[in-house]
């Protein structure tokens, strides 16, 4: 269930922030998955994740010394994300992941506006 119909676009840029900055595009086999992995004290940014597209956050998990929490993305909550994502994520080597990403799984993303946000396409509005 798609959630940023009801976020702020502060919220959005926040979220989509924390993708660019610690997200992971990635999956195995034909199942495709957007992930950001935080240190286990540190949940509520991977919250605020979860109340803007979805998805479930596993842990805390302690593995080589490292604590942490992970929030996952896929299946229909992916699916529904992809077109916000891809709208606001910047140009940067995050997109160029992204995009990568995108025809490894066979998924179609480019910037476009969505229902309910008040932004244009490729932010010129």
């Amino acid at each position: 269930m798609l959630f940023v119909e009801h976020s702020s676009e502060f919220i959005l840029g926040y979220a989509v922030g924390l993708i660019v900055g610690e997200g992971s595009f990635t999956g195995h086999g034909s199942d495709a998955c957007l992930a950001v992995k935080l240190h286990r004290r540190d949940p509520k940014p991977l919250r605020s994740l979860q109340s803007a597209f979805g998805g479930k956050i596993y842990g805390p998990y302690c593995h080589g010394g490292r604590e942490y929490r992970t929030w996952v993305l896929r299946g229909d909550d992916l699916y529904d994300a992809l077109p916000i994502i891809s709208q606001w994520l910047p140009d940067s080597h995050k997109r160029i992941q992204m995009e990568e990403w995108a025809k490894k799984f066979g998924f179609l993303c480019r910037r476009r506006a969505y229902k309910g946000l008040s932004v244009g396409v490729d932010g010129d509005g």
